[in-house]
């Protein structure tokens, strides 16, 4: 499939074990180490993936082929999530540019329920866990060779090149 996703993905710098107690939505965020510009690669076992069942493609890895980041951005706090420009670019080429852009809305919300989740279903979160919240660009495909790069303004960019 090749589909590209440009993401934003936060790593934990300290754990969230597994407990009762739901953790909330300030204390998984400042559980948070630092924000990566992120690839999804977006690929599925399946011929025809628009045909599947919904089900069917989260038992397909939620069609995750490969994640890729880029570097650390430490000052990270007073980001605006909502309204955080992305460009995404093939071989140079913009192919897509969001504001804010992730359907789900904030990430801090979406970190708390993955914590809770896995707090109540899991082992927790452990520190260095890096985890996306989703595409801000939406769901583009690559041709085999393309340079692609997502540009997180302010923040920096993550880049791949997909070879077949």
């Amino acid at each position: 499939m090749r589909g590209i996703e440009g993401e934003l993905a936060f790593r934990f710098g300290r754990a969230l074990p597994r407990r009762a107690a739901p953790y909330g939505e300030d204390e998984v965020w400042a559980a948070i180490d630092t924000l990566h510009p992120a690839i999804e690669l977006v690929e599925s076992r399946f011929a025809d993936f628009r045909a599947m069942d919904k089900l069917a493609l989260l038992a397909d890895f939620g069609s995750n082929g490969a994640f890729c980041y880029g570097a650390a951005v430490r000052d990270w706090r007073a980001v605006d999530f909502l309204r955080q420009p992305a460009v995404l670019t093939f071989d140079g080429k913009e192919i897509a540019r969001a504001i804010g852009g992730n359907a789900a809305g904030h990430p801090r919300r979406l970190l708390a329920w993955l914590a809770n989740h896995r707090a109540t279903r899991g082992s927790g979160v452990a520190a260095g866990d890096i985890v996306t919240t989703g595409t801000h660009t939406g769901l583009v495909f690559a041709e085999p060779g393309a340079a692609v790069t997502v540009r997180f303004a302010g923040l920096g960019e993550a880049s791949l090149t997909l070879t077949t």
